[in-house]
């Protein structure tokens, strides 16, 4: 995999990646990675887990299309950023470095999420909704 790379922890059912560089849409597996620019989809039988770089988990729900916007590590930090067009999302952080920057887009809000924070994402064609459990956005 890449150096900046998620990669896929676990998976269910139906779940798809849309490649950045190709377009070109393949089944996920077990040695399956991200890359910045790439899109996971979520069947309705579908979910996912996705370590990103900076140690956070990202799972994705049922009927959900989530696009990898950043994953990168620069100055002793790293930059990770997610956009869920539709569905939900759910994402756990652990302690991040203050370089360190992780941003949920939804819709035309972009959410910074903190250390040690829990928090879910909804998006459809009427609205969306952030749910915090633990931490700050």
């Amino acid at each position: 995999a890449p150096k900046d790379a998620a990669r896929i922890i676990s998976f269910e059912g139906d779940v798809r990646v849309i490649r950045a560089s190709t377009r070109l849409t393949e089944k996920v597996n077990k040695d399956t990675f991200l890359s910045a620019g790439d899109t996971i989809q979520t069947q309705a039988d579908g979910k996912a887990q996705i370590r990103m770089i900076d140690g956070s988990v990202l799972t994705i729900r049922p009927n959900s299309t989530v696009v990898i916007r950043d994953s990168a590590s620069i100055f002793g930090g790293t930059n990770v950023r997610v956009a869920l067009d539709n569905g939900q999302i759910n994402v756990k952080t652990e302690d991040q470095p203050e370089a360190s920057n992780n941003v949920v887009e939804v819709r035309q809000v972009q959410n910074k999420l903190q250390s040690q924070t829990e928090a879910s994402f909804n998006s459809n064609d009427t609205g969306g909704e952030i749910r915090i459990s633990r931490g700050g956005v």
